[in-house]
């Protein structure tokens, strides 16, 4: 028998907060400030109410179907067919968010970083990179997350200090001025990135108790709504509106 993964709640808060955050600092912002302008940064609220009812709705699984993940404990719940298909629906789910981030790194890459070179060959470098680490177990992913993502936390938190002499508090006065419906909007947009948690239900069974689970889900999702808001005021206090609802 296999040994089973364990992964601590410190690696699996930081794998939701690079899930959280990683994807939604290259394509999100864009559309929010599109939708709400200037209050986009309050298109976080329902999101973190939703994602705070699916950490327990996961420990909630964790406390009663320990050592199992979210893909074995459908299969208890629904059957060998009613199983089968629910995790169809979630494989698409992920398949979607995949190519989705793939997506956008390399459209980003291709604009910012690397302009000459084709679009077909930085997919395929992220494929071939995605492949690899595919290879190992969950415990090597957290480890490398747990060296990088500590880094790329704390260089955003210093970026309100390395930009303030770029920072005009006019483009965000008067607050709350967007009409109500492109709030909501925003709002919706965001609840359903949020839905990208539901990929760490396939960390449930490397987690030691039920407690961890939801701790640690709980710190994630504080630690990538933290990133997601500093970056989002950050870039409407520095650029504006227009040049971030245009961009990507």
């Amino acid at each position: 028998m296999q040994p089973k993964e364990i992964i601590s709640h410190r690696q699996l808060a930081w794998i939701v907060g690079s899930l959280l955050s990683g994807g939604g600092i290259v394509s999100l912002h864009s559309e929010l400030i599109r939708l709400s302008g200037m209050d986009a940064w309050f298109c976080n609220t329902l999101a973190v109410v939703y994602s705070f009812v699916i950490s327990f709705f996961f420990g909630y699984l964790s406390e009663h179907y320990p050592g199992k993940n979210l893909f074995e404990i459908v299969f208890d719940i629904a059957g060998k067919w009613g199983g089968g298909i629910l995790n169809l629906f979630f494989l698409v789910h992920l398949w979607l968010i995949l190519v989705r981030d793939v997506r956008g790194y390399a459209k980003y890459l291709g604009t910012v970083l690397l302009p000459n070179t084709p679009e077909e060959v930085l997919v395929l470098v992220m494929g071939v990179l995605l492949i690899y680490f595919g290879n190992f177990n969950v415990e090597v992913i957290s480890r490398t997350n747990e060296v990088f993502f500590p880094i790329f936390f704390i260089m955003v938190v210093l970026m309100p200090i390395m930009l303030w002499n770029e920072i005009d508090f006019r483009h965000v006065e008067p607050l709350l001025v967007s009409p109500l419906p492109n709030i909501m909007a925003g709002n919706a947009l965001t609840v359903g990135w949020y839905g990208e948690l539901f990929v760490t239900g396939a960390f449930l069974h490397a987690v030691m108790n039920s407690r961890q689970t939801k701790a640690a889900l709980r710190h994630g999702i504080v630690i990538g709504t933290v990133l997601l808001t500093v970056f989002l005021v950050l870039e409407v206090l520095v650029l504006g509106t227009k040049f971030p609802a245009t961009s990507l």
